[in-house]
């Protein structure tokens, strides 16, 4: 029988590249995981469990695995329930982060760990991608609880004509909204890469909490630009709770910082990444302008550089058919594991218990 399914998923290949297989198993890809443009998921056959990154971890796939030795480096301690404390720390409050994609991975981490702890969600956004605003209204509607369900409600009618400006348009494919009924939380992600001073003005007035991360899509020649954006930032965020993230480690061989998105290699061989070196690169000089700006900063470089090994094998970020054929080392988008989840989040709850800083 086994055999059987290895020849479907080899057969499969030769019409379909990369195949959606693990070990001879077809993986499960949720509705909607294909990024805009790309005509395949990115999902590896190969490895057990599969390594998986932003907009690939479906609710069954966590749900099926609470065990941190169920997935990839999640053998070791990590703390028992951290995304429930986290909501408890933000009941009837509004989470929104602000980011690129490394933040979004964290979203996703952070939904899966809502599955694997059994913590009930809704997700409000338009998850059919051109349904528009009527599937928006009966996500809303499955609330059932009158106070929360208006105050969501509220959000979106503010939402839609601050990040869009057209409440009849459906919703970009970069912006989540997840809906906790038990403790009444609100969590939000939109990608913005680079600091949008008339957007972020906005967005910073639909929330009670922040995260914001801004880096990697900054030129590293160019380290004024990035200073004078984050100072801007700081500026609107005076007053509220708006926490920074670092940027993130970047793994690239040979440098451990990062030069280019993909490092082209042999595909379907493995993707060797690289801690950083010693010595001040690029990353670390955008984090101190960070922590010379910003009030509360949650930390993540130090963190996410001892974690090179934790990376897709072969993949390549925002992929086209010519850049599957060659193969990308990508050392930049880190995989799902429960520790590198639980790190970023008790980090977030040891901020949230803490006293807000005083407004300057």
């Amino acid at each position: 029988m086994r055999r059987h399914i290895l020849a479907l998923c080899v057969v499969s290949a030769a019409a379909m590249m990369p195949p959606l297989c693990l070990n001879g198993i077809w993986l499960e890809v949720p509705f909607g995981a294909v990024e805009q443009g790309e005509t395949m998921p990115h999902v590896m056959c190969g490895r057990t469990p599969a390594c998986v990154v932003h907009t690939h971890l479906s609710r069954a796939r966590c749900a099926s695995r609470p065990n941190d030795e169920d997935w990839p480096g999640g053998v070791g301690a990590t703390q028992a329930g951290a995304f429930g404390q986290l909501l408890y720390e933000l009941r009837n409050k509004t989470l929104v982060f602000i980011g690129d994609s490394i933040t979004e991975g964290i979203i996703d981490w952070m939904e899966c760990d809502s599955h694997r702890e059994g913590i009930r969600s809704i997700r409000i956004d338009d998850t059919e991608r051109g349904s528009g605003r009527g599937k928006i209204d009966l996500h809303v509607r499955q609330l059932r609880d009158p106070e929360f369900q208006a105050r969501t409600a509220q959000f979106w009618e503010a939402w839609f004509t601050a990040s869009w400006g057209n409440q009849g348009q459906p919703l970009p494919m970069d912006t989540r909204v997840l809906a906790f009924p038990d403790t009444q939380t609100l969590l939000v992600f939109t990608k913005v890469h680079r600091f949008v001073e008339s957007r972020v003005a906005t967005l910073l007035t639909l929330g009670d909490v922040f995260v914001v991360n801004y880096g990697l899509h900054y030129d590293t020649t160019n380290f004024t630009a990035y200073a004078e954006d984050m100072q801007r930032l700081a500026t609107l965020a005076a007053g509220r709770r708006v926490l920074f993230r670092e940027t993130s480690a970047q793994h690239f061989p040979g440098t451990g910082s990062y030069s280019t998105w993909e490092q082209a290699h042999t595909a379907g061989k493995p993707c060797v990444c690289s801690p950083s070196p010693g010595g001040t690169n690029a990353v670390q000089r955008f984090n101190t302008i960070a922590h010379n700006v910003f009030a509360e900063v949650l930390p993540w470089y130090d963190y996410t550089n001892r974690q090179h090994a934790l990376h897709e094998e072969d993949y390549c970020a925002y992929e086209t058919p010519l850049k599957r054929a060659q193969g990308c080392c990508d050392c930049s988008h880190f995989c799902y594991a429960p520790h590198m989840s639980t790190y970023a989040t008790s980090a977030l709850v040891q901020h949230l218990r803490g006293p807000a800083p005083r407004a300057t």
